[in-house]
């Protein structure tokens, strides 16, 4: 069994030796290692567009339900919905 003790000491973990944990760990660790023998020569790197955001365009419309929501609502004043404080004073 290899010794991550170290690694374990990086991640603030406390394992013990040869405990279920540091067994799976080990199957971890030899499973990346084999990926290191998969031969990836004509492998092309996946298209990945995170840094590119699609937006729809903004349309400005006018909400006509607003006093259908607000007789759906169980308590209001005026044109307003009243809910519960979350914040205490002081």
């Amino acid at each position: 069994m290899k010794n991550f003790n170290k690694i374990f000491e990086l991640a603030n973990l406390e394992v013990s030796s040869n405990s279920e944990i540091e067994k799976d760990f080990e199957k971890i660790v030899n499973w990346v290692e084999k990926l290191k023998e998969v031969n990836t020569e004509d492998v092309k790197p996946p298209e990945v567009y995170s840094n590119i955001m699609i937006l729809r365009k903004d349309i400005k419309n006018k909400f006509e339900g607003r006093e259908g929501i607000l007789l759906n609502i169980p308590e209001k004043k005026d044109d307003f919905f009243v809910v519960p404080r979350v914040v205490k004073n002081g």
